[in-house]
C-alpha cells in the first residue's frame, strides 16, 4: 500500500495496522525524504520498536490514533 501511493506521488507516506488495545505496526516511507526522524519520534512518544533506512521504517508501538495522527502531523 505505502508503495502505491508513493507511485502515485505522495511525498511521505505512512501506514498503520492494529489497534489501541493490541499496539500498532507501522511502515513509513519516501522517495524524497529521510523517515528515520518521523520513526524516531514515535518510538520516543508511543513505546515503539523499530527503525530502517532513509527511505523507509518499520516498527510498532502503542499508543492513541488521535495521539499518533497528531504527532505524524508535528
Amino acid at each position: 500500500l505505502m508503495n502505491l501511493l508513493l507511485n502515485k506521488g505522495a511525498r511521505v507516506c505512512a501506514v498503520f495496522a492494529g489497534n489501541e488495545e493490541e499496539g500498532y505496526r507501522y511502515v513509513i516511507g519516501s522517495r524524497q525524504t529521510d523517515v528515520r526522524p518521523f520513526c524516531q519520534r514515535l518510538n520516543a512518544a508511543f513505546e515503539g520498536r523499530g527503525g530502517g533506512k532513509p527511505g523507509m521504517v518499520q516498527g510498532s508501538l502503542c499508543g492513541n490514533e488521535e495521539a499518533i495522527r497528531a504527532e505524524l502531523r508535528r
